[in-house]
């Protein structure tokens, strides 16, 4: 390389003079024996490690630590990063720590409470961690720049990276790019060297790698290996695929897609997940010419895993779509639920339930259903259970497919995908599935009914800095209490946007304390172009990247045109949150518009009724009606009931105020009142009430009902358990009951009074008022079935 100015004269008297000041020759074995004597021991934290490692972490060197998912290596790290703080004398390093998390499983919490053993301040020892999230391999390459600059400015005793091998999995794909892969972590481990080296400082990677389950190579004594087989994901074009990949990827493995038939010759592990019409998927299968290849891939005994549609077409056919037959290697057909008075059903059926192995079930270690836990189910179709035909496909639940959603259940459903990919490929025969020699019926208990949800939901919107920010309005107004009284439009006023936190460090948060779900919803809406509001997008990719929980998403989700002209019909919105990692999008002010269209043409007598233009029925045809969620926002309209009523067709939504159920007032217990509907946000009145709007939405394809009560919003008196129970009896699809919650009790009482699916909780959750561990206590205390946390 020729540098302007510098002769190779001149660059000869710098390498001579600079080899006067960094020795890059030999020295004696006795000058580096008296080198090492400065270097210290970090401590585990356990005596036996510590033995084990010779002292501890050692200083100026790297360690890895290396083991299978759920070993306890992050365990490990958040550990150390307290332990080198400490005295040395205590086996510390009186030195800081820096933390780069690959896999967004670094929790402060961890911290406090490693720091209470110890006796230390949680507060000064969390200053003292220096953490960075690395979102890919070349960004995990520039926080070691970085760091050696904060290094060369303040005293740092650990680096940790968490994992290391995360990002490299999924960034290089593929045998074709293990070339470049190698040389880009070889850079990077070279670069931890030099730090090390440099800077005196310990350095600790994390590796996950898996058992080598068929026994190891008996020249080769450690019977681990570098994850795992050859494995492929199908995708089709439909639905959430981001999450299943953020699970395998949160789980150490690495993955490439299907995207030419010859592929799924070279797959040893395949998984298909879907979401949506399963007669779509058939035909997405057809005109890729991938049908018939996945039919003999599925018939050689290869291990296949089928998430939702992608075990339905194993089967012969659908009534979602009679007519796009499925692979027929299982015997049934898949057949919508059907709900009555006598079986009163909510379809989609939509939550956590348990899922059992029957009594001959195949105890294969591919097979990872845990009887004790509960997993996610979100589904209109399912094959009914025929035990003379079906008792061998049902006993090997997870070798053919899982109805629910693994990468949806939490830490049960990881454990489950878990062991399925650990599990070493092999050929299983088609005819051993079906061999058992009698049926095995199935006993239903009370422990598999659906549980009761608790959905955690955050409004975000952009403060007056542009930021993304987590708010809560009272009445929905979402800024900060004015001194002045007579200042009460916060449109127009200098009051700021009140802001409770970050919306995915937010989300984290409630994903580890337990909540069954996750709702993002866009105040604000978009800025000047649905597909350009990019980062509503980034927020729901980080997410989902460390949330395996359902995600909604609401906020604009409607037909719009970009100021260049550019249309964007709702289902392109909505696909390109569901390709980010949502699994429903919330729809609000365009459902009242479409249902206010519906009824104008029942009213006319109009042909069709049901146009199938609707941003609710597009993508209802698409991804199905459980992915499609609209939100309500009601306020009550108070009448005196002895000398007036409203008109004919809102009778149906009046509530007495003396026979009402919700916390009431003695002045509302003297009037009457009916729900009406409004827009933008609570802004503008419609001429429809919510019985009107709740059965037309459902009528359109809506999949569940989000119901907010502007009254009762920012309250803490408890949710409108009129209002609820109005809706609920008016539709047979979920509902979740939203606004008021203040206390946990709330949501027993809710759940009691109505028997809702699911409540919703937002500030009190955003504050720390209300844990979610409390709510689900009250629950468990009050006989009410709730979500089991693997643990």
């Amino acid at each position: 390389m020729t540098v302007k100015g510098i002769s190779d004269a001149k660059a000869d008297v710098i390498l001579q003079e600079s080899s006067k000041f960094v020795s890059m020759g030999f020295t004696t074995a006795t000058e580096v024996h008296a080198r090492r004597a400065d270097l210290i021991s970090v401590t585990t934290g356990s005596r036996n490690l510590d033995t084990i490692l010779g002292g501890g972490i050692e200083t100026g060197a790297i360690t890895e630590l290396f083991g299978e998912f759920r070993t306890g290596k992050s365990q490990i790290c958040h550990q150390l990063a307290v332990t080198c703080q400490l005295p040395i004398s205590m086996g510390g390093a009186e030195g800081k720590c820096l933390y780069i998390d690959t896999e967004g499983t670094f929790r402060p919490v961890r911290i406090l409470a490693v720091a209470e053993r110890y006796g230390l301040n949680g507060q000064d020892v969390l200053d003292n961690v220096a953490y960075a999230r690395a979102y890919n391999a070349d960004h995990q390459q520039q926080l070691l720049i970085h760091a050696s600059a904060m290094m060369a400015e303040s005293k740092f005793a650990l680096l940790i990276i968490d994992s290391a091998m995360n990002l490299y999995r999924t960034d290089f794909s593929g045998r074709g790019e293990l070339s470049a892969r190698q040389m880009h972590l070889a850079k990077f481990l070279r670069n931890l060297m030099r730090l090390a080296d440099e800077y005196g400082i310990a350095v600790v990677i994390t590796n996950q790698v898996v058992a080598q389950v068929d026994g190891a190579n008996p020249y080769n004594p450690d019977p681990k290996k570098p994850i795992g087989d050859r494995l492929f994901i199908l995708d089709y074009g439909g639905g959430n695929t981001r999450s299943l990949t953020n699970s395998i990827k949160r789980l150490g493995y690495e993955f490439e897609w299907v995207k030419e038939p010859k592929d799924l010759a070279n797959a040893e592990k395949l998984i298909f997940p879907g979401v949506g019409n399963c007669g779509q998927a058939v035909k997405s299968l057809h005109n890729s010419g991938l049908f018939e290849p996945l039919r003999q891939y599925v018939l050689s005994g290869k291990p296949y895993f089928g998430i939702c549609i992608g075990m339905q077409v194993l089967f012969e056919t659908s009534a979602e779509s009679p007519q796009d037959k499925g692979f027929g290697v299982i015997p049934g057909s898949a057949a919508k639920f059907t709900t009555s008075a006598v079986d009163p059903k909510r379809v989609p059926h939509m939550g956590w339930s348990a899922a059992r192995r029957l009594s001959n079930s195949s105890q294969n270690p591919i097979n990872g259903v845990r009887d004790d836990c509960h997993y996610y189910f979100v589904h209109s179709y399912a094959v009914p259970y025929n035990p003379s035909k079906l008792a061998g496909w049902a006993s090997t639940i997870t070798q053919y497919g899982t109805q629910f959603h693994p990468e949806k259940s939490g830490e049960a459903g990881l454990d489950l995908l878990n062991s399925f990919l650990k599990t070493k490929a092999e050929l299983n025969p088609l005819k051993s599935l079906t061999s058992y020699p009698e049926p095995v019926d199935v006993e239903l208990n009370e422990k598999d009914d659906l549980v009761k949800r608790i959905v955690a939901c955050l409004d975000v919107r952009s403060n007056d800095n542009g930021d993304l920010v987590v708010t809560k309005g009272d009445q929905y107004d979402v800024r900060e209490d004015d001194n002045n009284p007579e200042s009460t439009d916060a449109a127009s006023s200098k009051r700021e946007v009140r802001n409770l936190g970050k919306p995915v460090e937010l989300a984290r948060r409630y994903f580890s304390e337990g909540a069954d779900e996750v709702v993002f919803l866009n105040i604000t809406s978009f800025r000047n172009s649905p597909l350009g509001d990019q980062p509503m997008l980034e927020l729901v990719k980080a997410a989902a990247e460390t949330i395996f929980v359902p995600l909604t998403i609401g906020g604009g989700i409607r037909d719009m045109v970009d100021p260049d002209g550019t249309r964007h019909s709702a289902s392109e919105v909505a696909h390109a949150y569901f390709r980010s990692g949502a699994d429903k999008v919330s729809i609000g002010s365009d459902a009242v518009y479409a249902v206010e269209e519906l009824l104008n043409r029942i009213k006319t007598n109009t042909q069709p009724i049901l146009t199938g233009q609707s941003a609710i029925e597009t993508i209802s045809a698409g991804y199905g009606a459980q992915a499609v969620v609209v939100s309500i926002d009601p306020k009550r309209v108070y009448f005196n009931p002895n000398s007036e009523k409203p008109s004919e067709e809102h009778l149906p939504s009046v509530i007495y105020g003396k026979d009402a159920k919700a916390n009431t007032t003695d002045e509302e217990r003297k009037l009457a009142w009916w729900y009406q509907c409004t827009v933008q946000g609570g802004r503008s009145y419609r001429d429809v009430d919510v019985v009107q709007l709740a059965k037309g939405v459902e009528s359109l394809g809506a999949g569940e009902i989000l119901l907010n009560s502007i009254d009762r919003d920012g309250s803490k008196r408890g949710f409108d358990v009129d209002l609820i129970q109005l809706v609920r009896e008016s539709v047979s699809i979920p509902v979740v009951a939203s606004s008021g919650a203040g206390e946990a009790q709330h949501f027993a009482q809710v759940f009691d009074a109505t028997n809702v699916e699911a409540a919703l909780g937002a500030g009190a959750f955003h504050r720390k008022e209300l844990p979610i561990e409390d709510v689900k206590n009250d629950m468990r205390q009050k006989g009410l079935k709730w979500f089991v946390i693997l643990t």
